[in-house]
């Protein structure tokens, strides 16, 4: 089995190191344990989870393991999951559900969803936009009282658009009327969206970007839909690598924390081959940013106020 090269890493906000490369976790037949065991051995450092997939416990038990094994610290590894929106009215006791379920720290705490839930899948729930937006910023204040308690070592967000993001980012760039939702003292270290060539946020990432805010990217490869996509096909062929490993590539490329979702052990190694692989040259880079068609192949929080 050939060695992996060390994943780079990007500093958040506050200074804590991330890694730029992962293995994202999910549920309904999307968790594998042996994968885990595989990608930690392999050198992934990076596990993405959420109380949402079921398998918290699951992953600290990963976790407790490799370090049981002598293979590395806890430290080593960056354990990242996820406020659900149906628990934010208690943020301090959903965070310790997960550290509980976990059996140690998240190094990362993400509010999984924008809107005030009101049941069904990716919904933006009851309520107007006064509604939605008191919520962010209450469930934003809770999130960093956790960080001043040392509870957690980073927070963020996922899946929030540019206008939720100006609800918990600081006041003075916060485009809220006086006395409404002035925001919170710091602004998510973290915002996970969906990236891909085929769904290329780039306003959305500029955003980010001017306010130190790091952009992690879940979906890399669209679930599978964009690998026989004609042009990555091509792309691949010429560079001498897997549609898989090209899309992660891209990604990186673009500085997004990249997190393919795998329970074969085989499409990890292979996944894994984008740290390796030369870099994706500027014009091809440019080809496959103009394939952006606003897919979505999961939910869409543009219909949160």
């Amino acid at each position: 089995m050939a060695a992996t090269a060390p994943c780079p890493t990007v500093r958040l906000a506050n200074g804590v190191d991330m890694p730029l490369f992962g293995l994202g976790l999910s549920h309904n037949g999307g968790f594998s344990r042996h994968a885990v065991d595989h990608a930690l051995k392999r050198g992934v450092r990076l596990l993405d989870t959420a109380k949402r997939y079921g398998n918290e416990q699951q992953i600290g038990a990963a976790v407790s393991a490799y370090v049981a094994s002598g293979a590395g610290k806890r430290e080593d590894v960056f354990v990242s999951t996820k406020l659900w929106p149906g628990d934010a009215g208690d943020v301090a006791a959903a965070y310790a559900g997960s550290a509980t379920r976990l059996g140690t720290h998240a190094d990362l705490y993400l509010v999984h969803w924008p809107g005030v839930w009101g049941g069904g899948g990716g919904g933006s729930g009851g309520g107007g936009g006064a509604v939605h937006r008191e919520a962010r910023a209450r469930c934003w204040r809770d999130m960093e009282l956790l960080l001043d308690a040392g509870r957690v070592r980073a927070i963020g967000v996922s899946n929030f658009l540019e206008h939720h993001l100006r609800d918990v980012i600081p006041s003075e760039d916060s485009s809220a009327a006086a006395g409404e939702c002035s925001g919170g003292r710091c602004a998510p270290m973290v915002n996970q969206i969906e990236v891909n060539p085929f769904q290329h946020p780039r306003a959305l990432m500029q955003f980010c970007a001017e306010r130190n805010i790091v952009v992690g990217g879940y979906c890399p490869l669209a679930k599978g839909r964009a690998l026989d996509h004609a042009g990555v096909q091509a792309l691949a062929r010429k560079h001498s690598v897997s549609a898989a490993a090209l899309l992660c590539r891209w990604s990186l490329q673009h500085g997004v924390v990249t997190i393919p979702k795998s329970t074969s052990e085989a499409h990890i190694d292979d996944n894994l081959t984008c740290l390796t692989m030369a870099p994706i040259p500027d014009a091809d880079m440019a080809t496959m940013d103009g394939w952006h068609q606003n897919l979505r192949v999961t939910w869409d929080p543009s219909g949160v106020p």
